[in-house]
C-alpha cells in the first residue's frame, strides 16, 4: 500500500515568512522522520520532499498493509503531525494507492473526507 500526501491545510505563509516557515517545517518534518524511524514498524517508505525555499513539503509514504497507515498515524506521528497540520498546513490531499482495510478506509474518510482519493491497482510492468 502507498500513500502520497500532497499539500497541507491552514493559512499560507506570505513570501516574508516562507524562510522562518522553512525552518520550522524542516524542523517538525524532521521530528516525524525521526519517530517513524524509532517506532514504526510497518513503515517501508516515509520521504520528505521540500519546495526549494523549505516552505512547503510533500511526503511519500509506503506500508506493509493498512494496519501500517494506522499505527503510522494513530500511535507514532499523531502528536508530531497534529503539530505541524496547526502551524503549516492548506490544501491537503491524501492519494492511497492499493487495497485498504475498512479500518483504515473509515479512518481516513473521518479525519479527512474529500480529501483523501483512493486508487486500486490496474496494471503495471510487473504484472
Amino acid at each position: 500500500m502507498r500513500s502520497d500526501h500532497e499539500g497541507t491545510r491552514g493559512e499560507r505563509p506570505d513570501e516574508g515568512s516562507r524562510r522562518s516557515v522553512g525552518r520550522l517545517l524542516k524542523d517538525q518534518a524532521a521530528r516525524c522522520v525521526e519517530e517513524t524511524r524509532t517506532n514504526d514498524s510497518k513503515t517501508l517508505r516515509y520521504d520528505w520532499f521540500l519546495s526549494r525555499d523549505s516552505a512547503e513539503a510533500e511526503t511519500r509514504e509506503a506500508y506493509i498493509d493498512s494496519e501500517g497507515v494506522i499505527e503510522h498515524c494513530m500511535r507514532t506521528v499523531s502528536e508530531a503531525t497534529n503539530e505541524l497540520f496547526r502551524r503549516f498546513a492548506y490544501d491537503q490531499v491524501v492519494t492511497v494507492y492499493g487495497p485498504a482495510s475498512p479500518e483504515l478506509v473509515a479512518l481516513a474518510n473521518a479525519r479527512m473526507g474529500d480529501a483523501v482519493r483512493w486508487y486500486s491497482f490496474f496494471q503495471g510492468l510487473d504484472s
